[in-house]
């Protein structure tokens, strides 16, 4: 239905408001593109690249603002 990235964004925006988290972190595989696209399209950045479960995975991470 579309709802990925408002869930993704209310759950970081939470972390960040009520959590006092300074940095929220994301890890997916990097064929999933449609994944790397949301994590992007709400800030994160790529940070690194790891083996892990047999397959590359990129970790996204975004700074709180504040």
């Amino acid at each position: 239905m579309g709802y990925g990235k408002e869930v993704v964004s209310a759950v970081v925006q939470y972390a960040f408001q009520n959590l006092h988290l300074t940095k929220v972190v994301a890890e997916t595989q990097a064929a999933n593109t449609r994944s790397c696209h949301l994590l992007e399209s709400i800030g994160m950045k790529k940070e690194t690249t790891v083996e892990r479960f047999g397959e590359q995975q990129i970790i996204y991470a975004i700074n709180n603002k504040n």
